[in-house]
C-alpha cells in the first residue's frame, strides 16, 4: 500500500541489484548521532543543554586499494544504473567478528563518484554508502500541548538527557485537502506515519507586533513530491 504526503503518493524505491565491490579491510562504519545545543542566558551564557536530534542513518565507507579496470567500469556502470545516490540496492556488509556478511539496504551518499589511477590498469578509491532504514520505529502519543507547556512537562524537560523529534503537521485551509505530517525521520507518532521530509528549519520568532509568528521549513524534494503538493 503507498504511503501520502497530503493527498499526493510518495513513489517507493525498491531495491534492486547488489553492491558489485567487497571493500577491503578494516571496514569503516559510523552512525552519527545530532546534538542540538540549547544555551541560557544565565551564569554568563557559560550553562547549556544538550538534547539528542536521535540516532542518524548508518554510514558505510567502501575502499580499494587496488581496483582493476574491469571493477571500477562495473562499480561505473553500477552507480549510473542508479541515478547515482537516487535508487537502492542491497550491500553486503562483512560482519565485525569477520565471518560472513549481512546484508543491508542502501544508497549512494549524495557525492560524486571518483578514483584515483594508480597504474594504466588499475585505480583506488572510496565510496560512501548509506543505510535506508526498512522500518518505522512507532511512539505512543502521551499528551499534545500547545504553546506552553504544563507544570509536568517543564520539570521533565529539565532532564539533564532529552531526545527530541521535529514533527510538522500542515493543515490547508482549502476543504478536502488532509493534512500534511513530516519529520526529519520516518516514524509513527499515536499511529500516525510522518515521512522523512524535513531537512532543516529555523525557531519560531515572532515579530514586535505580534502580528503572526514566523518559522521556515525546508523540505526534500528529489523525488518531486513536495512539488506535486504545492500544485495540488
Amino acid at each position: 500500500m503507498p504511503d501520502f504526503i497530503g493527498n499526493i503518493v510518495v513513489p517507493e524505491i525498491a531495491p534492486s541489484g547488489t553492491f558489485p565491490l567487497t571493500p577491503d579491510y578494516p571496514i569503516e562504519v559510523r552512525r552519527d548521532h545530532e546534538v542540538l545545543v540549547h544555551q541560557f542566558g544565565s551564569g554568563n551564557a557559560e550553562i547549556e543543554q544538550r538534547f539528542l536530534l536521535g540516532t542518524g542513518a548508518c554510514h558505510f565507507t567502501v575502499r580499494k586499494q587496488w581496483l582493476r579496470d574491469a571493477e571500477r567500469i562495473a562499480l561505473r556502470n553500477f552507480w549510473e544504473s542508479k541515478y547515482g545516490p537516487y535508487g537502492a540496492f542491497t550491500y553486503n556488509s562483512p560482519n565485525d567478528d569477520g565471518g560472513g556478511t549481512t546484508p543491508v539496504t542502501c544508497r549512494f551518499a549524495n557525492e560524486p563518484l571518483s578514483w584515483e589511477m594508480v597504474a594504466d590498469w588499475a585505480c583506488s578509491l572510496g565510496v560512501a554508502l548509506i543505510e535506508i532504514p526498512q522500518t518505522s520505529p512507532p511512539y505512543p502519543l502521551n499528551q499534545t500541548v500547545h504553546r506552553f507547556p504544563p507544570a509536568a512537562l517543564q520539570t521533565a524537560l529539565l532532564s539533564q538527557v532529552q531526545e527530541i523529534i521535529p514533527l510538522v503537521r500542515i493543515q490547508p485551509l482549502e476543504p478536502g485537502h488532509p493534512a500534511i505530517h513530516v519529520s526529519d525521520r520516518p516514524c509513527t507518532i499515536g499511529g500516525q506515519l510522518y515521512q522523512a521530509r524535513l531537512l532543516a528549519f529555523d525557531g519560531i520568532s515572532q515579530s514586535i507586533g505580534n502580528e503572526s509568528d514566523e518559522a521556515q521549513f525546508t523540505f526534500g524534494n528529489a523525488d518531486r513530491v513536495m512539488l506535486d503538493l504545492s500544485n495540488a
